[in-house]
Order: C-alpha cells, then sequence, then structure tokens
C-alpha cells in the first residue's frame, strides 16, 4: 500500500565533477518511483534537509528549490548535447581533458635556437626562464572560467524558490583552510547564495577562488573554494541540523548519494602534470575523504545497535545512532572532469540501478 510521506528525510550529495550525472541517475529513482521505508512504501516528493558540496551543492540546489525537470534537462540535454562548455568555457581543457599543447604554448616561453643555448649554459639565462614559468602560472587564475555556471544559477537559483526545506552548502576558506556551511537562509539575497554554490563548486586550480561570500550574520569568508576539499560527504552538517531539532523530531532516514569509489579508471600511459594533479587531488582524495567519513559514522551506528542502544554518551559528547542508506558506484565509470557524453549517459543509468538496489534492502544502516 502507497503511503502519503510522513516520515522525515534527509540528502547528502557527495562531491565529484562529472561523475555527478550518478546523483542525478539515483535522484531519477528516489523521486519518481515508490521506495520502501521499513514499514511503509512511500512517494518521496521532497526531502526535510539536503546538503551538498562541490557538485552535490548545484545538484542539492535543484532538487531543494523542486527543480528536478530542470536539473536533467541540465545534465541530459544541454550537458550531453554541448559538453562542458555548459559548466565552464577554457581553451586548456577539451571535454575535461587537459590540452597539453595548449598548456605549453601559452604558458611556457617559445625560444629560438639562441635562447635555447643561453637557458642550456648559463645559469642566469635558466633562471629567467624558470621565474617567466613561473610568472606565468601565477598570472593565470585558473585553467577555466565558470560564467557559464554563473548564468545557469542566476536563471533557476532564487531565495524565494526555497519552500520548506533546508539546504546547506560548504566550503573552504584558503585564508584559514577550514571548511565553512552556510545554508540558503542565513544568505542575504541571491548573489551571495550564488556565490557560495559557486565556490562550493570551484575546483582549486581549474577555477579562480571566490573572492568574498557575506552571510545575514555579519559572517564574511575569503578566498573560497570546494568545499569537498575538506569535507566530500557533507553528512555532519546533516547530523548537525538534525541535532538542533526537539528531541522528539529527530526520526530522521538519511539518504547518501556518492558519486566516487576507490575504483578509478585506467590513466593515460603518459599523463600530463595536470591530469597527474586532477587524479591525486580529486579522483583519489575525495574518495579516501569520503571513506574515513562514512566508515566512522557507521562504526558508532554499528556499536550502538549492537548494544541496542539509540544514543550514548561518552564524556560530555552524545553519540546517536542513526537510520541510513548510501548509494554509491560499484564500479567505475569516468574520472572528475569527463563529461563525455557516453560517461554521463553511463553515471545516469548506474546511479538509477544502485538507488534501486540499495533501497529494496531493507536494513536502513547499509
Amino acid at each position: 500500500m502507497l503511503c502519503m510521506r510522513k516520515k522525515k528525510l534527509a540528502l547528502v550529495l557527495s562531491g565529484g565533477g562529472f561523475k555527478g550525472a550518478f546523483q542525478v541517475g539515483a535522484l531519477e529513482y528516489l523521486l519518481y518511483n515508490p521506495v520502501q521505508i521499513e514499514d511503509e512504501v512511500i512517494d518521496i516528493q521532497k526531502f526535510d534537509i539536503i546538503s551538498g558540496v562541490s557538485v552535490g551543492s548545484l545538484n542539492g540546489a535543484l532538487v531543494a528549490t523542486n527543480q528536478m525537470e530542470a536539473l536533467k534537462d541540465i545534465w541530459f540535454n544541454q550537458i550531453i548535447n554541448s559538453g562542458p562548455d555548459v559548466i565552464y568555457v577554457s581553451k586548456y581543457l577539451e571535454n575535461g581533458r587537459p590540452s597539453t599543447k595548449k598548456i605549453i604554448s601559452d604558458l611556457i616561453p617559445d625560444l629560438n635556437t639562441y635562447q635555447k643555448f643561453g637557458v642550456f649554459f648559463s645559469d642566469k639565462k635558466r633562471e629567467e626562464f624558470l621565474q617567466k614559468i613561473i610568472d606565468n602560472f601565477l598570472d593565470l587564475e585558473g585553467f577555466a572560467d565558470n560564467t557559464p555556471l554563473l548564468n545557469i544559477l542566476e536563471k533557476y537559483i532564487h531565495l524565494n524558490k526555497f519552500e520548506e526545506v533546508i539546504y546547506k552548502m560548504g566550503f573552504v576558506s584558503l585564508r584559514d583552510g577550514r571548511y565553512k556551511s552556510v545554508s540558503h537562509s542565513q544568505m542575504p539575497d541571491n548573489n551571495e547564495l550564488r556565490k557560495a554554490i559557486i565556490a562550493s563548486s570551484t575546483i582549486p586550480v581549474i577555477w579562480p577562488p571566490i573572492p568574498s561570500i557575506k552571510t545575514i550574520d555579519g559572517d564574511n569568508f575569503f578566498d573560497n573554494v570546494d568545499g569537498g576539499i575538506r569535507n566530500v560527504s557533507p553528512l555532519k552538517d546533516v547530523i548537525d541540523e538534525i541535532n538542533k531539532s526537539p528531541a522528539d523530531e529527530r526520526d530522521y532516514y538519511i539518504i547518501v548519494i556518492n558519486c566516487s569509489n576507490n575504483l578509478l579508471p585506467p590513466i593515460d600511459p603518459e599523463p600530463s602534470l595536470l591530469e597527474i594533479a586532477s587524479r591525486s587531488m580529486l579522483d583519489i582524495t575525495f574518495a579516501e575523504i569520503f571513506k574515513n567519513d562514512l566508515d566512522q559514522f557507521l562504526w558508532i551506528n554499528d556499536m550502538l545497535s549492537a548494544q541496542n542502544l539509540k544514543q550514548l554518551k561518552i564524556r560530555n559528547k552524545v553519540y546517536r545512532r542513526y537510520k541510513i542508506k548510501i548509494i554509491q558506484p560499484e564500479k567505475s565509470i569516468g574520472d572528475t572532469l569527463d563529461a563525455r557524453p557516453e560517461i554521463i549517459n553511463a553515471s545516469r543509468k548506474h546511479g538509477y540501478e544502485m538507488a534501486e538496489k540499495v533501497t529494496k534492502i531493507g536494513d536502513w544502516n547499509v
């Protein structure tokens, strides 16, 4: 029997760049099909709390404002047909792949034969040559311009579209290296809200940092970049919101949609420096941070469950047991910056399949 939604639901969306298509595929299943939640089959129409970092903040913003059809159009119409230009423009990246030729031609000085001899034989000339390369890289704010993404946010994201939902996004301030989490209700206007979402998805080096973000509380965060650097799965942000609720209103069901796993596609035999940086900083690091976050969370859940406890106080800290489902890939499909249509479609399909598989398992601690 299909029931009207009474249960409280929280959604956690990880970072992962263009792997975010996996999230959208999973959300397609969750929002368009009846879902078994313990003793009830419910029709999920909305979530009470949504928290995201990086691509999760983008996807989460559209879900929080009930614009799932627009989200699908962006991913599976606009990006599929126009490529990553829908999100960013760059002469240094082609479908998310670094163009070594263009990077070298623009950022490494072209020397004639006489100058090459000078660099080879003269310490001073060699020092000048290396300094010129460094200056070129420092002058480059980022390898890509995400103005197209800002245009998307200006079209779809407005404060008055958030109704009966707590939406949170996370980013990192380069000034102090700390993770910052803010909700839409803390934003004074649409401009600051969109800047916060952009900051959450700003991969360092690829895009320049967002200079400042202001909140109605008087906070001013400087030089902000991707929240996935410190908190690829913003699970704690959701837990913090749940714990703010009265004790008798904390019975939430948490759904985590992670874009990544520890299985990565093969890298080219002779990768460029940018590809190596992308693999180490984005793919490997993001996967490990997420795994550590979830392992610790599930360990606490399992410990309390084994003792048949809903919560346990150790010293001055209270640990609670939560009901959670984790939807994540079983196989590797593409890397963080890979926006090829076949990869986007495969990620979408796999996300849908995994959401169907995981939600049919009765245990809400998987």
